[in-house]
């Protein structure tokens, strides 16, 4: 789809206030959302992104069917232009002391990649903006009036004049002091009054993540299935370490270790677990970390030559959760503001772009007076959650080496206690969920080098 001129209003600088649908969110399901809306023709879009897109962001491995997604999202030739780091497989030892090994060799569209997920997602917004959207960064969404019938009023506070931020090939970028160049003048966002504001919409779309802010104040409620925890920390590569394109997984009696290489020669290295297991062994700091890292059977061999980049240990919940419902009158969420996955599904991204193609289609539907497509966003996010679940609970059942631990006991046969609409399953507050759709089920196995039928393993991470 050829890309739409800037209308005057946005090269003009002027802020407008009523827009047809208003996405709280610019990571990768907000803004697959708003470019589904604009290559099906709906105008007077507004993107709001609370960060300016400026800060590291947890990288992630993308499966190569994502590349499907992104050109379907008309953005194709622009990832490509930033130079990703490829992914050619994975390998993981999983149920076994054995590494299984599996390569994209044969895979029909090649390769996947390690993203860099801060210019990743700033790529996305600035291919939003530049097919008409409005993209405010460094603003909050702050709170909500009306309804669907009269016209949600949605109270914006923007964090400071956006005077430094300039849409540019490469995403939103801070601008040097200088000239500016005549292409950074065509492109630049616009400009953000300091303070509150309000803008008016028929139709919101919530992507601010598993707070689900506007979601959960229409009414919703979030289900928890699983809170596991991963600890993370970025490693720097050196001229005598020798990681590979793959991505690692090696499952331990506490958990399980992953890592991926990112650009910039940086490897993402997480260990997931339990919120109290991981207080318990100390791998909440870093030399815990780095002690039960370095006791790892292949992971630590793999990492030699390898050293923590100082202050880059962070920890983060990645339950697994549905909000219910989804989708209401004049609203719908995306991405992880709908469900959020275990992290060893690795479909954070590749979730998210899908979340936005389908949450397009029914909005468009939608507002064009056909109900069809809402009615069916509801229930296909339900089922999709349902299957996840299943698979998940297959793939930790592969694991049975360790019987008396208390991560693996709780994760073997999870969701058959369960019900993923309405209830928890038994020692919630220690239980991980995830969820991947089936249509996954051999694109996890896949990635997660599965050598044969009836042994494969659970597919990598580094997001969320």
């Amino acid at each position: 789809m050829a890309l739409k001129a800037q209308d005057t209003s946005r090269q003009r600088g002027r802020m407008k206030t009523d827009y047809q649908v208003v996405v709280l969110g610019g990571g990768p399901a907000g803004c697959a959302t708003a470019l589904a809306l604009l290559n099906q023709g709906v105008e007077r879009i507004l993107v709001v992104e609370s960060s300016r897109y400026d800060k590291v962001r947890v990288g992630e491995s993308i499966p190569p069917d994502s590349g499907l997604l992104l050109r379907r999202l008309g953005v194709w030739d622009d990832f490509l232009a930033q130079e990703h780091e490829p992914c050619l497989g994975s390998c993981s030892s999983w149920g076994s002391d054995a590494v299984g090994y599996n390569d994209f060799l044969l895979n029909p569209h090649g390769n996947g990649w390690h993203l860099d997920r801060r210019r990743f997602d700033a790529l996305l917004a600035h291919c939003a903006f530049r097919a008409g959207a409005d993209v405010r960064i460094a603003t909050r969404f702050e709170g909500c009036a009306g309804d669907a019938s009269s016209g949600f009023r949605l109270r914006l506070r923007s964090n400071k004049p956006f005077t430094k931020a300039a849409s540019t090939d490469r995403g939103f970028e801070k601008k040097s002091a200088g000239p500016v160049s005549e292409t950074a003048k065509r492109t630049r966002a616009p400009r953000q009054d300091h303070g509150e504001h309000e803008v008016s919409a028929r139709f919101v779309v919530d992507a601010t993540g598993p707070g689900a802010r506007f979601a959960r104040a229409q009414g919703a409620d979030r289900r928890h299935h699983d809170r596991l925890v991963c600890v993370m920390g970025f490693l720097q590569l050196t001229e005598a370490s020798n990681f590979s394109r793959l991505t690692f997984l090696e499952a331990v009696e506490y958990g399980w270790w992953y890592a991926a290489k990112l650009p910039g020669e940086r490897l993402a290295v997480a260990v997931a677990s339990d919120r109290r297991i991981i207080k318990n062994i100390g791998v909440a700091d870093q030399e815990g970390w780095l002690s039960r890292l370095n006791q790892t059977r292949h992971l630590s061999r793999e990492l030699s030559g390898t050293g923590l980049i100082p202050g880059s240990l962070k920890a983060c919940t990645a339950s697994s959760s549905l909000l219910v419902p989804s989708a209401g009158e004049g609203w719908l969420a995306v991405g992880d503001a709908a469900s959020t996955y275990d992290p060893i599904a690795s479909q954070g991204v590749h979730k998210a772009l899908a979340d936005g193609l389908q949450a397009g289609r029914a909005i468009a539907s939608c507002l064009g007076g056909d109900q069809d497509g809402m009615r069916r966003y509801r229930p296909g996010t339900s089922r999709r959650f349902a299957d996840y679940l299943s698979n998940r609970d297959s793939f930790y059942s592969m694991e049975q080496r360790w019987p008396e631990s208390d991560f693996w006991r709780l994760r073997r046969g999870a969701t058959s206690a369960s019900n993923p609409l309405t209830g928890q399953a038994p020692d919630q507050a220690d239980r991980s969920e995830t969820h991947q759709p089936a249509s996954l089920r051999s694109a996890a196995y896949a990635q997660a080098g599965a050598k044969r039928p009836g042994d494969g393993r659970p597919e990598n991470f580094h997001d969320q």
